[in-house]
């Protein structure tokens, strides 16, 4: 079984912004795969691995998506004078 060191992993989260930084990294990482720190373990497995690589794409997607809309909206709001959202608030 293939296995990948933690430690880039963390890394890389935090390279695409899918993490703030290192901590939130492990954090996401605790809640996904349970892994507890890198003390206890350094190496996760590469199919753990491919869960955190596509839902870190997908957040990584989502968050690009949002912030170009909010660009959109706040483009046409500028053009209008209007405070008015597109009604993508929750």
């Amino acid at each position: 079984m293939t296995e990948i060191s933690l430690r880039e992993v963390l890394a890389w989260f935090v390279k695409e912004e899918i993490a703030p930084d290192i901590q939130k990294a492990k954090i996401a990482i605790k809640n996904e795969i349970g892994k507890l720190s890198l003390e206890k373990q350094d190496l996760i497995t590469f199919d753990e691995f491919s869960r955190l690589f596509t839902r870190g794409v997908v957040k990584k997607a989502l968050i690009d998506m949002n912030e170009r809309f909010e660009a959109k909206k706040n483009k046409k709001n500028a053009k209008s004078g209007s405070t008015e959202g597109i009604g993508l608030a929750a």
